[in-house]
């Protein structure tokens, strides 16, 4: 595997500054809008709900909400990481 420095260097020397570095900046942005949107709804669908179960006291509702929540968006936008990390993956 190439080193990190090495890598960008190759990148910015074959596509440029916007093309090399920045590239599959799109990708994390059409995949980072849907997947918070996913996950502060499902967490605020989740808190209530938690809370009237386990009580209004401690942490557990919101950790388990947030947990949740994480699983949700990440396996509804888990496609759009795939294509994402395969732009990035260029080296």
């Amino acid at each position: 595997s190439e080193p990190v420095l090495e890598c960008a260097a190759r990148l910015l020397r074959s596509h440029g500054l916007v093309g090399g570095l920045l590239a599959g900046g799109t990708a994390t942005a059409m995949r980072q809008a849907p997947s918070a949107a996913i996950y502060f709804g499902a967490y605020h669908a989740l808190l209530p709900r938690l809370r009237e179960r386990l009580g209004r006291g401690g942490s557990a509702a919101p950790l388990l909400s947030g947990g949740f929540a994480g699983v949700v968006a990440y396996t509804a936008t888990y496609p759009l990481d795939v294509v994402k990390a395969r732009q990035q993956s260029s080296c």
